[in-house]
């Protein structure tokens, strides 16, 4: 039995290192976390210089090991009026995603994770003052390249919530899941499995969980909770697909003992927007 004293309460501090950055107000400011090593800035080619007007752009351009998912971000020089950005896969397919303009900044944020392995391109096109249209940036990146591996992906603002995984670039299993309640909102991020055990207890909310893998600090993958019996809280399991957790990622008992049974430790696991 492994017994987590609290269940999903924030950690201390942020796990692994920080792969990306982004630029608010003219100010880089760290905005996601991943485990070092999915993050290497080694580049496919060497990187290109800039073109004027630009000052900088996430991921670097040429770099591989990318994470499936990422805030995609450029900053000009000067502040922009609109701009516009493009990603396509290698095969010349498009990214669906969300394009925002704050000051020097442009963001794309993906909407669905990016296929390991796959080479993107992104082009940004924007206008600074006046109406000045500043010259094209492109660049590429490569997304880590998962094999066999399986991972875990989930988006907290999805409907019904579900956690899918994946083994390599297949889908392999889904099922609806909850995640933090507001207030108590499961954070964000690219994680991989620390350590299991095969129950714990809480006594600050007095329930329990089977079959729980650690994200990092006390927010785990687990079942729905049970009483001090070992029996599934009903009105709980309800309200699979939706917010009702203290933090942590809830599934139905089945499907947290096949990630658990199957599931590597080590394995990669994204929560994003």
């Amino acid at each position: 039995m492994g017994l987590i004293p609290r269940v999903g309460a924030p950690a201390a501090g942020l796990p692994g290192r920080v792969f990306a950055v982004l630029v608010f107000m003219g100010v880089w400011s760290l905005v996601w976390c991943a485990v070092g090593e999915i993050w290497q800035r080694r580049p496919l080619a060497p990187a290109s210089q800039l073109p004027p007007g630009w000052s900088r752009q996430v991921p670097a351009d040429g770099a591989r090991g990318v994470p499936p998912f990422l805030l995609i971000a450029a900053e000009a020089g000067e502040n922009l009026e609109d701009a516009s950005v493009t990603v396509t896969d290698e095969e010349g397919r498009p990214a669906a995603g969300t394009v925002r303009v704050a000051g020097r900044l442009v963001t794309f944020t993906p909407i669905h994770v990016l296929t390991p392995g796959m080479t993107y391109r992104v082009t940004t096109e924007a206008v600074g003052r006046g109406g000045r249209a500043l010259t094209v940036l492109r660049w590429y990146f490569q997304v880590v390249d998962l094999a066999e591996e399986y991972w875990l992906d989930l988006s907290v603002s999805e409907r019904p919530l579900a956690l899918r995984v994946y083994r390599g670039r297949e889908l392999v299993r889904a099922w609806r899941a909850s995640t933090g309640r507001p207030g108590d909102d499961t954070p964000l991020g690219v994680y991989r499995i620390q350590d299991r055990g095969r129950f714990f207890w809480s006594e600050r909310y007095q329930e329990g969980g089977f079959f729980w893998m650690r994200l990092f600090g006390n927010y785990l993958i687990h079942s729905v909770p049970v009483d001090g019996d070992g029996r599934i809280l009903e009105a709980e399991e309800r309200r699979l697909g939706y917010p009702a957790s203290h933090g942590c990622v809830r599934l139905s008992l089945e499907g947290a003992r096949w990630l658990y049974e199957t599931v590597p430790d080590g394995a990669l696991v994204i929560i994003r927007p």
